[in-house]
């Protein structure tokens, strides 16, 4: 008779040998979000130089190659985004009215904290 799973290990939590590489990455200071850091910063200077360049006429710029970059620094951006931003989840709210109606989907505002002083 099986019954309800309690203790082992939490989903998503690393095992020793993942953990280890990561630790091992994390003190020779180079992980792969940093990596990603690193080649978006890159890609996305040059783009800029690139659209300097373009904006002041100063010298031909290969609008393939542009276009090329671009589409690389939004990957590298993408992949990095799960590492740096949280991700947001959909709510869904069901309760009663005053009238004991069934209400759905309320929309709920963000009050920002009030500033004393």
């Amino acid at each position: 008779m099986k019954g309800k799973k309690t203790g082992g290990r939490i989903a998503g939590t690393a095992n020793k040998k993942t953990r280890e590489i990561a630790d091992k990455c994390a003190s020779e200071g180079l992980t792969p979000l940093e990596v990603l850091l690193r080649e978006m910063r890159y890609l996305a200077d040059e783009v800029e130089k690139a659209r300097r360049a373009f904006a002041a006429k100063k010298s031909k710029v290969d609008m393939g190659a542009l276009v090329a970059m671009i589409t690389e620094l939004r990957e590298v951006a993408g992949k990095a985004a799960p590492y740096v931003h949280p991700k947001l989840q959909t709510t869904t709210l069901q309760g009663t009215g005053k009238d004991g109606e069934i209400v759905t989907g309320i929309n709920i505002r963000v009050i920002p904290a009030r500033k004393d002083g």
